[in-house]
């Protein structure tokens, strides 16, 4: 698994793993800054074997889920994933 972490006033965020997996639903990874999840996180999750990201970045934010335009992974096989952030401004 390779996980790059921004600093403060980076534009990108990149996340890239490969993962086997028996089960069509599952959480694959979680990042807090706290014990809870007040604060900014991300979770790469497996729902009906479609990847989605969800995550918060700043206090009073929402978090939001992004769900992957793509078939689902193959179970008992290796499946590529990559996850790319882009700061819009």
């Amino acid at each position: 698994m390779c996980i790059l972490f921004s600093h403060r006033g980076e534009k990108h965020n990149k996340l890239s793993l490969q993962v086997r997996t028996s089960s069509s639903d599952g959480l694959l990874v979680f990042a807090s800054q706290g014990a809870t999840l007040g604060g900014d996180f991300l979770a790469l999750a497996l729902s009906d074997g479609v990847p989605q990201v969800t995550f918060r970045l700043g206090k009073g934010q929402e978090p939001v889920t992004v769900r992957a335009e793509v078939n689902a992974v193959k179970l008992y096989l290796g499946n590529a994933l990559f996850v790319k952030r882009t700061l819009s401004k």
